[in-house]
């Protein structure tokens, strides 16, 4: 049986909870925001609510991740002004054309964004690049257009420069943030371990999953921290492995458990430093120790020695590794050119919709069809469904600013004062996990839009209206689009995901070399991935009996895949040595590889082959609890 969920009330009460970090963030949104719109009304800038949201966009909460991505969203609209120039040349004055240049150019964009390295800059250049093309419609002459191209230019330039001096002012630098980020992990695994954790396995699992995205930032900004590279890779594996053995505890709390977190906080504190090390050591429990329990404490044990050993070996020269350029199945894999053609058919329906209206002002749907676009329909319903929400919570704000609250601004100072508080609190929602953060940049987008429609006061509503019936004929068309052509559900997604944590399973129990670490992050890492994606079969388009069915088969198929590598796990730990059988493949290696087809083949593969009979006189106990996993996962699988 899956564990109990939290209701929404305790999920957006985690979501948005205070922190020290989180204030510091956005206090500097804040600044950054309202000192870009002073600079925009001061010298006249077009498009200063464009400004701000570029703010918001390219903010990040450490220094360098906010200078990567403001130095390639620099970088991208400046590829975008030269080749909407080169365009305009060609189709300035054919529009059949440019409907043909603006879906070639989508597409080339968004396939590129979804399979080169260097994808988020790809994506932005060619979102500008869309855009501008279509501002052709309502400029009256090339030579304008030409002169707002170069403005546009500055309208990003702008804010990325004060952006990056605000971070480089009172930012925190990537070591320090995964410093806080470590420790925070460790706090809510160990307060998981000892069954007194509200969030559990899942909220842990986003933690460390936060701190293996932000160690390769830290490392290449810290030349010193880089020369860890393959002992920090260790200790992560064996921390991914602790989460993934948290599965198998039993329900309550014990003496045992809390010597077992209390093992875990000390490590981590030596880790990382500068945290104090916890003197108050339990007393080890008298009770008999479950194989889950044995196998947690001989992981946190390996986890000391990995700190001990890291603390005392000299650092060795990091050897810089060639980054690939494409993902693997960048040019074999047929998901990558429908995504980018279903893409293309939404942005260019959107766009054909507004024209044959001849309302320009909803032009927020071609917006729309780019950023809420992802793999399956229920992510992208999902964020849609956070696009809209927060365009209409912004739009009201704004609405109720301009009616009472702009006629009272006598000055530049309030309007940034109101400019600040609004994007402290828009960025506070944005800083959020991936589950609610679209919506605070789209408050931003939204409020911004109404509060700074020019260089006076505003009067007009008719912005914001015109902003929610984009929003509302984008969604229509990406519904239409990712419903009809190559539909991808959230279910097939989920069974991939938990299909690759079975594949790093069947290594983990073959005892193949690379388990050593990053194959129990692997596990680590797919189980993650899956549970992200359990609940949004809500978003697709089925019966609700039929949605609560599909929700309910995934989290009982992720439950047995996440127990079921976690005896994998603790028989790893209890026969340290793979079983010798000559010439034979391990049986139970065979079944987790075929359970992993089974999956992500969507049982198409035939069924799935039953477990072997245990026999107790040639079975170890915890191959034993594996085999029963095993039978309990397969009707699941």
């Amino acid at each position: 049986m899956c564990p109990p969920r939290a209701g929404f009330y305790q999920f957006l009460r985690h979501e948005l909870r205070p922190g020290p970090e989180r204030i510091r963030a956005a206090l500097r949104v804040a600044i950054a925001c309202s000192t870009t719109v002073v600079l925009a009304m001061v010298f006249q800038v077009p498009l200063p609510a464009y400004m701000a949201y570029v703010v918001l966009l390219i903010s990040r909460d450490e220094v360098a991740g906010t200078i990567a991505t403001a130095l390639g969203g620099l970088a991208a609209a400046s590829l975008a002004v030269t080749l909407s120039l080169l365009f305009y040349i060609v189709d300035a004055s054919e529009p059949a054309l440019r409907i043909v240049l603006l879906a070639a150019s989508t597409f080339v964009g968004i396939f590129v964004a979804r399979t080169f390295a260097l994808g988020p800059v790809v994506f932005l250049g060619a979102f500008i690049l869309v855009l501008s093309q279509t501002l052709l419609d309502d400029v009256p002459s090339p030579e304008l257009m030409t002169h707002f191209l170069l403005w546009l230019w500055m309208v990003v330039a702008i804010p990325v420069v004060v952006t990056v001096a605000v971070n480089l002012a009172l930012g925190v630098s990537p070591e320090v943030a995964l410093q806080g980020r470590i420790r925070a992990f460790a706090g809510e695994l160990g307060a998981h371990i000892e069954g007194s954790a509200p969030g559990g396995f899942g909220q842990c699992g986003e933690s460390l999953a936060g701190v293996m995205v932000l160690l390769p930032r830290a490392q290449s900004w810290s030349a010193g921290l880089k020369a860890y590279d393959k002992a920090d890779r260790l200790i992560l594996g064996t921390l991914a492995e602790i989460l993934v053995l948290t599965r198998l505890l039993p329900a309550g709390t014990n003496g045992e458990r809390q010597r077992l977190a209390w093992m875990l906080r000390t490590s981590i504190a030596r880790w990382v430093g500068g945290a104090p090390v916890p003197d108050d050591r339990p007393t080890a429990s008298t009770v008999q120790k479950t194989s889950a329990e044995r196998a947690l404490a001989d992981a946190l044990v390996e986890l000391d020695g990995q700190v001990t050993q890291r603390a005392a070996e000299v650092p060795a020269p990091h050897s810089a590794t060639r980054k690939q350029r494409w993902v693997p199945d960048a040019f074999t894999n047929r998901g990558h050119l429908h995504f980018a053609l279903k893409v293309t058919a939404a942005v260019v329906a959107a766009y054909v919709t507004y024209t044959l209206l001849a309302w320009p002002g909803i032009r927020t749907a071609v917006t729309t069809c780019f950023f809420v676009a992802l793999s399956s329909l229920g992510e992208t319903m999902h964020k849609l469904t956070l696009r809209l929400s927060g365009a209409l919570i912004g739009g009201l704000a704004a609405g109720l600013c301009i009616v009472f609250v702009i006629p009272l601004l006598t000055d530049i100072g309030q309007l940034a004062v109101l400019v600040a508080v609004a994007a402290m609190a828009c960025g506070w929602v944005a800083s959020s996990s991936e589950r609610i953060a679209y919506a605070g940049l789209q408050m931003a987008f939204a409020f911004f839009l109404g509060v700074l429609q020019d260089y006076g006061p505003p009067t007009d509503l008719t912005v914001l209206r015109d902003r929610m019936v984009g929003i509302f004929v984008g969604n229509i068309w990406m519904s239409i689009v990712f419903g009809a052509l190559w539909p991808v559900t959230t279910a097939s997604l989920m069974r991939a995901s938990v299909a690759s944590a079975l594949r790093a399973v069947a290594k983990v129990v073959a005892r193949a070399p690379e388990t050593v670490g990053a194959g129990k992050a692997t596990v680590a890492l797919a189980l993650i991935g899956a549970e992200r994606l359990a609940p949004l079969p809500w978003f697709e388009w089925k019966f609700s009996a039929s949605v609560r069915a599909s929700v309910e088969a995934a989290r009982l198929t992720i439950w047995a895949a996440e127990r079921l590598a976690a005896s994998a796990f603790v028989l790893v730990r209890t026969e340290p040595v793979a079983r010798d059988m000559p010439g034979i493949p391990d049986p139970d290696v065979t079944w987790l590889v075929s359970a992993a087809h089974h999956l992500a083949t969507g049982g198409a593969a035939g069924k799935l082959a039953p477990v072997g009979t245990d026999t107790p006189g040639d079975d170890s106990g915890a191959r034993v609890r594996l085999h029963e996993e095993m039978r309990y996962a397969a009707p699941h699988f």
